[in-house]
């Protein structure tokens, strides 16, 4: 059976009337068991949010549904999306779904778009029927020895999908992503950990922004660890007024009334909660002390570089992530992309780029700030000098790959880099202005170019800055003692 969106009003998107006469704006072709309750599930949602109307295929559930009417759903749907994952390949119906979305594509009679999604695996596994599929497609035309032109339309549907470009999902450390089933009702917590650096909270802001409308309320508090416990009141004050959106107007004096407050509200409702980068369990008891104190559907959220401290929280196994490094070819996109923007790099560049790849150990932050070291770097010769002092620092703990991107900086653009990561973080950037004006530095020039070469970010009219670049100015700071740094403070003061 296929699940359709029937709500009335908004999930009949004004698009399907401007589709041409298609009934449907997206067509979705799934492999129940691989994605039904992590990634289709979510998007499925929020398609129907959005107020597209979708077909969502689901391959388990077509009990008394002829494939020919499915296959009719394609040629009367605009956007076809086959979600390819390791099982997909098994079932004869979703391969059935894609050789009729290539026809359908192939026709020319209706304008159609064909947008793939590689959920934990490569487009390559497609093109080449390899991996996963190598063993699905064999399996098939052993099944069907005497009818083998049909398998052979399966494999060119395959390929010719599999050259296609489209999206590219990995689950982490091989899990369902079933502890975040936005769906379900019950109050769930999820812990996601790893090395500084690696993206943790770059995935768990993605969640937030993309799900937060689907809660009561919602609360993302970051850098948990950086607040000493003699203020984490003040979390909790933030914690409390999210919640609240801004409207609780009673003082607050002590973290025990604080932490009852908490209790009180965070069971009224559904909340979304993000608890960024702690390392204490007493940080998570005064924040979030316990599932028991949510409202049914909550979600609340964990990351932090230490597993032990979600262990301590009671969290299990299959509640807990581990956020991998990028592999090779991931890392090698990703640091092009910085480097080269939406350009072929040259070949002379091949095997320059894989060398600065087996310094960066997969780490984004690392690949991110190389890929604008090297962008700066216009020819090969130039890379080469850059790749001597990377080599030295090959064997080296992240801060001190880190220091690359600093040592490259002029004087003005280390004073103010390091007074940033000293004194600023999450400050204004308009009264710093005036201070480095009045020395002469050229600020908007210079935070203009640390914002080019990836060191900082300005949100809201405030510094950013990712901790362990942060943390590898302050080491700088703190063996070298430059005399700027605490001038600036004694004038911010």
């Amino acid at each position: 059976m296929a699940l359709q969106s029937n709500k009335a009003g908004p999930s009949r998107s004004t698009l399907s009337s401007n589709h041409g006469g298609f009934e449907y704006d997206v067509f979705l072709s799934f492999r129940g068991e691989d994605t039904r309750n992590n990634f289709t599930g979510l998007f499925h949602h929020i398609l129907e949010l959005q107020g597209i109307h979708a077909y969502l295929d689901e391959e388990d559930l077509h009990k008394g549904k002829r494939i020919e009417e499915i296959l009719e759903a394609i040629s009367r749907s605009k956007i076809l999306v086959p979600i390819f994952s390791k099982l997909y390949a098994e079932s004869e119906w979703c391969l059935s779904e894609v050789a009729k979305m290539v026809e359908c594509h192939k026709d020319g009679r209706q304008e159609k778009f064909i947008l793939p999604i590689f959920f934990d695996v490569d487009p390559d596994d497609l093109t080449c029927q390899s991996g996963p599929f190598k063993v699905a497609i064999q399996k098939h035309q052993t099944e069907r020895r005497n009818n083998l032109s049909e398998v052979d339309g399966w494999k060119h549907a395959l390929t010719y999908v599999g050259e296609i470009s489209g999206f590219h999902l990995k689950s982490y450390n091989g899990k369902d992503a079933k502890c975040l089933d936005f769906q379900s009702k019950d109050a769930r917590i999820v812990g996601i950990h790893g090395i500084g650096g690696v993206g943790k909270t770059t995935l768990s802001r993605a969640i937030y922004n993309r799900n937060r409308r689907l809660f009561g309320a919602s609360s993302f508090i970051e850098n948990v660890r950086e607040e000493p416990h003699s203020r984490l009141i003040h979390l909790q004050k933030q914690l409390i007024q999210d919640i609240c959106n801004g409207k609780f107007k009673v003082e607050i004096n002590a973290p025990s009334q604080a932490t009852e407050k908490i209790k009180q509200i965070v069971g009224l409702k559904s909340v979304l909660l993000v608890l960024d980068d702690v390392d204490d369990k007493k940080q998570l008891d005064a924040l979030a002390g316990d599932i028991s104190w949510f409202g049914p559907g909550s979600r609340i959220i964990i990351t932090t570089r230490q597993v032990g401290v979600l262990q301590l929280a009671g969290l299990q196994e299959e509640a807990i992530y581990m956020l991998d490094e990028l592999d090779k070819k991931e890392s090698l996109e990703l640091f092009n992309h910085h480097v080269f923007g939406d350009e072929e790099p040259g070949e002379e560049y091949t095997e320059l780029s894989k060398e600065v790849l087996s310094i960066s150990n997969g780490i984004p932050l690392i690949l991110e700030l190389f890929g604008s070291l090297f962008r700066t770097a216009e020819s090969p010769e130039k890379w080469n000098e850059l790749m001597k002092d990377l080599r030295l620092r090959q064997h080296s703990e992240v801060h001190e790959k880190l220091r690359i991107c600093y040592d490259r900086l002029n004087d003005d653009e280390k004073t103010i880099f390091l007074d940033i990561a000293c004194l600023l973080i999450s400050k204004s950037s308009e009264d710093a202005i005036y201070v480095w004006e009045d020395r002469k530095l050229s600020p908007h020039l210079v935070i203009k170019s640390l914002q080019n070469k990836s060191l900082i970010k300005i949100t809201n009219g405030k510094f950013e800055m990712h901790d362990q670049i942060r943390d590898m100015g302050r080491q700088i700071v703190l063996k070298e003692s430059p005399p700027h740094t605490w001038k600036l403070q004694q004038v911010m003061v």
